[in-house]
Protein backbone atom coordinates (compact mmCIF):
# COMPACT_ATOMS: atom_id res chain seq x y z
CA UNK A 1 0.00 0.00 0.00
CA UNK A 2 1.25 3.51 -0.46
CA UNK A 3 3.05 6.04 1.87
CA UNK A 4 0.23 7.82 4.19
CA UNK A 5 -0.48 11.50 2.66
CA UNK A 6 0.25 13.49 5.66
CA UNK A 7 2.74 11.22 7.28
CA UNK A 8 5.26 10.05 4.52
CA UNK A 9 7.42 7.87 6.94
CA UNK A 10 4.15 5.89 7.41
CA UNK A 11 2.73 3.21 5.43
CA UNK A 12 -1.26 3.96 4.83
CA UNK A 13 -3.77 1.62 5.98
CA UNK A 14 -6.48 2.79 4.22
CA UNK A 15 -8.11 5.32 2.20
CA UNK A 16 -10.53 8.03 2.88
CA UNK A 17 -13.70 7.83 1.71
CA UNK A 18 -13.59 11.66 1.10
CA UNK A 19 -10.29 12.93 -0.66
CA UNK A 20 -9.68 9.42 -1.83
CA UNK A 21 -5.74 9.33 -0.14
CA UNK A 22 -4.26 7.21 1.70
CA UNK A 23 -3.59 7.38 5.51
CA UNK A 24 -2.07 5.74 8.54
CA UNK A 25 -3.14 4.70 11.68
CA UNK A 26 -2.67 8.40 13.13
CA UNK A 27 -4.60 9.89 10.88
CA UNK A 28 -7.37 7.80 11.57
CA UNK A 29 -10.53 9.71 13.78
CA UNK A 30 -10.69 8.02 17.52
CA UNK A 31 -8.14 5.22 15.52
CA UNK A 32 -11.43 3.72 13.86
CA UNK A 33 -13.11 6.22 11.75
CA UNK A 34 -11.04 6.56 8.15
CA UNK A 35 -11.99 9.55 7.09
CA UNK A 36 -8.71 11.78 7.54
CA UNK A 37 -9.11 14.75 9.93
CA UNK A 38 -8.99 17.45 7.34
CA UNK A 39 -12.10 15.78 5.98
CA UNK A 40 -13.61 15.48 9.25
CA UNK A 41 -13.41 18.96 10.09
CA UNK A 42 -14.90 20.27 6.74
CA UNK A 43 -17.38 17.47 7.61
CA UNK A 44 -18.25 19.07 11.34
CA UNK A 45 -18.54 22.56 9.70
CA UNK A 46 -21.07 20.93 6.70
CA UNK A 47 -18.52 22.17 4.36
CA UNK A 48 -17.16 19.11 2.47
CA UNK A 49 -16.71 20.55 -0.68
CA UNK A 50 -20.12 19.07 -1.74
CA UNK A 51 -18.77 15.31 -1.33
CA UNK A 52 -21.38 14.98 1.07
CA UNK A 53 -24.47 15.49 -1.21
CA UNK A 54 -23.48 12.41 -3.20
CA UNK A 55 -22.51 10.32 -0.23
CA UNK A 56 -25.17 8.32 2.14
CA UNK A 57 -24.80 7.94 5.42
CA UNK A 58 -25.32 5.51 8.22
CA UNK A 59 -28.64 6.14 10.03
CA UNK A 60 -27.11 5.27 13.12
CA UNK A 61 -23.67 6.93 12.71
CA UNK A 62 -23.76 10.35 11.27
CA UNK A 63 -20.74 10.68 10.32
CA UNK A 64 -20.30 7.06 8.93
CA UNK A 65 -20.75 6.39 4.97
CA UNK A 66 -23.31 3.78 4.42
CA UNK A 67 -22.13 0.54 3.04
CA UNK A 68 -25.27 -0.64 2.17
CA UNK A 69 -29.06 -1.17 1.96
CA UNK A 70 -31.01 -3.31 4.55
CA UNK A 71 -33.57 -5.56 2.34
CA UNK A 72 -35.72 -5.14 4.50
CA UNK A 73 -36.41 -1.48 5.11
CA UNK A 74 -34.24 -0.28 2.26
CA UNK A 75 -32.09 1.96 4.73
CA UNK A 76 -28.51 2.55 4.40
CA UNK A 77 -26.20 1.35 7.39
CA UNK A 78 -22.64 0.95 7.28
CA UNK A 79 -21.42 -2.37 8.60
CA UNK A 80 -21.60 -2.02 12.00
CA UNK A 81 -25.11 -1.75 11.93
CA UNK A 82 -26.03 -4.95 9.92
CA UNK A 83 -26.02 -8.70 10.24
CA UNK A 84 -24.02 -11.03 8.28
CA UNK A 85 -27.37 -11.71 5.89
CA UNK A 86 -27.30 -7.72 5.69
CA UNK A 87 -30.10 -6.61 7.94
CA UNK A 88 -30.50 -4.43 10.33
CA UNK A 89 -31.39 -4.52 14.23
CA UNK A 90 -34.69 -3.01 13.38
CA UNK A 91 -35.94 -5.91 10.65
CA UNK A 92 -33.89 -8.62 12.36
CA UNK A 93 -36.36 -7.99 14.93
CA UNK A 94 -39.05 -8.22 12.61
CA UNK A 95 -38.27 -11.76 11.22
CA UNK A 96 -37.52 -13.48 14.15
CA UNK A 97 -40.61 -14.82 16.54
CA UNK A 98 -40.91 -13.18 19.66
CA UNK A 99 -40.19 -14.81 22.78
CA UNK A 100 -43.02 -13.18 25.01
CA UNK A 101 -45.62 -14.77 22.86
CA UNK A 102 -45.77 -13.25 19.69
CA UNK A 103 -45.31 -14.84 16.47
CA UNK A 104 -44.26 -13.30 13.47
CA UNK A 105 -46.65 -13.56 10.42
CA UNK A 106 -45.65 -16.61 8.13
CA UNK A 107 -44.92 -16.09 4.63
CA UNK A 108 -47.35 -18.06 1.87
CA UNK A 109 -44.74 -20.69 0.75
CA UNK A 110 -44.55 -21.54 4.74
CA UNK A 111 -47.85 -21.25 5.47
CA UNK A 112 -48.31 -24.21 1.70
CA UNK A 113 -45.40 -26.17 4.01
CA UNK A 114 -47.23 -26.30 6.97
CA UNK A 115 -50.34 -27.34 5.50
CA UNK A 116 -48.87 -30.00 3.25
CA UNK A 117 -47.06 -31.56 6.72
CA UNK A 118 -50.36 -31.72 8.47
CA UNK A 119 -50.71 -36.28 8.85
CA UNK A 120 -54.55 -35.77 7.70
CA UNK A 121 -53.47 -33.81 4.45
CA UNK A 122 -50.54 -36.34 3.60
CA UNK A 123 -53.32 -39.26 4.04
CA UNK A 124 -55.73 -37.31 1.52
CA UNK A 125 -53.08 -37.02 -1.08
CA UNK A 126 -51.95 -40.79 -0.59
CA UNK A 127 -55.62 -41.91 -1.46
CA UNK A 128 -55.78 -39.26 -4.48
CA UNK A 129 -53.11 -40.95 -5.58
CA UNK A 130 -53.86 -44.67 -5.00
CA UNK A 131 -57.41 -43.79 -6.55
CA UNK A 132 -56.07 -42.43 -9.45
CA UNK A 133 -53.78 -45.53 -10.52
CA UNK A 134 -56.71 -47.85 -9.63
CA UNK A 135 -58.99 -45.85 -12.26
CA UNK A 136 -55.53 -46.48 -15.31
CA UNK A 137 -55.54 -49.57 -14.69
CA UNK A 138 -59.23 -50.40 -14.86
CA UNK A 139 -59.49 -48.22 -17.61
CA UNK A 140 -56.69 -50.19 -19.58
CA UNK A 141 -58.33 -53.58 -18.49
CA UNK A 142 -61.89 -52.35 -19.78
CA UNK A 143 -61.12 -49.99 -22.90
CA UNK A 144 -62.32 -51.18 -25.72
CA UNK A 145 -60.59 -51.72 -29.14
CA UNK A 146 -61.91 -49.29 -32.21
CA UNK A 147 -64.86 -51.13 -33.93
CA UNK A 148 -63.77 -51.86 -37.27
CA UNK A 149 -66.70 -51.48 -40.06
CA UNK A 150 -66.64 -54.81 -42.09
CA UNK A 151 -67.68 -53.95 -45.82
CA UNK A 152 -69.38 -57.59 -46.95
CA UNK A 153 -71.22 -56.29 -49.64
CA UNK A 154 -70.61 -56.30 -54.03
CA UNK A 155 -67.54 -55.10 -55.17
CA UNK A 156 -65.76 -54.95 -58.17
CA UNK A 157 -62.12 -53.14 -60.01
CA UNK A 158 -62.07 -52.28 -63.74
CA UNK A 159 -59.43 -51.05 -65.70
CA UNK A 160 -60.59 -47.42 -67.56
CA UNK A 161 -57.58 -46.91 -69.29
CA UNK A 162 -54.87 -48.27 -70.62
CA UNK A 163 -57.46 -50.62 -73.45
CA UNK A 164 -57.68 -54.35 -74.16
CA UNK A 165 -54.19 -55.53 -76.36
CA UNK A 166 -53.25 -51.71 -76.35
CA UNK A 167 -49.84 -50.58 -77.45
CA UNK A 168 -48.34 -48.86 -74.63
CA UNK A 169 -45.08 -46.52 -75.62
CA UNK A 170 -44.20 -43.37 -73.36
CA UNK A 171 -45.87 -42.75 -70.50
CA UNK A 172 -49.19 -44.91 -70.03
CA UNK A 173 -52.01 -43.61 -67.59
CA UNK A 174 -53.20 -46.44 -65.20
CA UNK A 175 -57.21 -45.66 -64.68
CA UNK A 176 -59.38 -47.53 -62.65
CA UNK A 177 -62.67 -47.91 -61.09
CA UNK A 178 -63.37 -48.96 -58.34
CA UNK A 179 -67.18 -49.55 -56.33
CA UNK A 180 -67.60 -48.48 -54.01
CA UNK A 181 -65.25 -45.92 -53.49
CA UNK A 182 -65.84 -45.09 -49.66
CA UNK A 183 -65.62 -48.20 -48.65
CA UNK A 184 -61.83 -48.99 -50.09
CA UNK A 185 -59.06 -49.77 -48.21
CA UNK A 186 -56.32 -49.69 -50.64
CA UNK A 187 -55.93 -50.60 -54.27
CA UNK A 188 -52.74 -52.63 -55.57
CA UNK A 189 -50.96 -52.68 -58.72
CA UNK A 190 -48.75 -55.15 -59.75
CA UNK A 191 -46.69 -55.53 -63.30
CA UNK A 192 -45.90 -58.89 -64.46
CA UNK A 193 -46.86 -60.53 -60.85
CA UNK A 194 -44.66 -57.62 -59.27
CA UNK A 195 -45.58 -54.97 -56.73
CA UNK A 196 -45.88 -51.63 -58.67
CA UNK A 197 -47.69 -49.28 -56.43
CA UNK A 198 -50.69 -48.69 -53.96
CA UNK A 199 -52.92 -46.81 -54.27
CA UNK A 200 -55.15 -45.21 -50.93
CA UNK A 201 -57.18 -42.40 -52.57
CA UNK A 202 -59.56 -42.15 -55.44
CA UNK A 203 -59.22 -41.57 -57.75
CA UNK A 204 -57.12 -44.66 -58.22
CA UNK A 205 -55.05 -43.55 -61.17
CA UNK A 206 -50.91 -43.79 -61.74
CA UNK A 207 -48.10 -43.63 -64.62
CA UNK A 208 -46.87 -46.78 -66.06
CA UNK A 209 -43.38 -45.45 -67.59
CA UNK A 210 -42.98 -48.45 -70.39
CA UNK A 211 -39.63 -47.36 -71.13
CA UNK A 212 -37.75 -48.43 -68.21
CA UNK A 213 -39.70 -52.23 -69.37
CA UNK A 214 -38.67 -54.57 -72.10
CA UNK A 215 -40.42 -54.31 -75.31
CA UNK A 216 -43.05 -57.52 -75.50
CA UNK A 217 -46.21 -58.27 -73.82
CA UNK A 218 -47.10 -57.38 -70.29
CA UNK A 219 -49.58 -57.86 -67.61
CA UNK A 220 -51.56 -55.35 -65.52
CA UNK A 221 -52.94 -56.86 -61.92
CA UNK A 222 -55.06 -54.41 -60.10
CA UNK A 223 -56.27 -55.59 -56.87
CA UNK A 224 -58.85 -53.59 -54.54
CA UNK A 225 -59.06 -54.74 -50.77
CA UNK A 226 -62.14 -53.01 -49.11
CA UNK A 227 -62.81 -52.26 -45.21
CA UNK A 228 -62.03 -55.02 -42.78
CA UNK A 229 -60.02 -56.83 -45.86
CA UNK A 230 -63.39 -59.59 -45.98
CA UNK A 231 -63.71 -58.53 -49.98
CA UNK A 232 -61.37 -58.50 -52.45
CA UNK A 233 -61.90 -57.40 -56.31
CA UNK A 234 -59.32 -57.94 -58.76
CA UNK A 235 -58.65 -57.48 -62.41
CA UNK A 236 -56.44 -57.75 -65.28
CA UNK A 237 -55.37 -56.10 -68.31
CA UNK A 238 -52.51 -57.04 -71.44
CA UNK A 239 -50.50 -54.87 -72.93
CA UNK A 240 -48.03 -54.75 -75.93
CA UNK A 241 -45.04 -52.92 -74.87
CA UNK A 242 -43.22 -50.95 -78.02
CA UNK A 243 -39.87 -48.58 -77.96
Amino acid sequence: MAECHYHPDKKGTGKCPECKRFICDRCRINGTDLRCATCQSAFKKGNSGGRRSSRVYCLQHKDTVAEKRCPGCKRPYCFACVNSAGYCQRCVKKRLSVREGGQRRLTLGERLQEFVGQPLVQLGFAFVVVLGLVFVVWSGKHRQPPVVKVYRGKASVAFQSPKPGAVARGNVKIGLRVTPVEQVEYVEIKIDGKPWTILKRAPFDSEWPTAIFRPGAHRLTARAVFRGRKVVAQATRDCQVVK
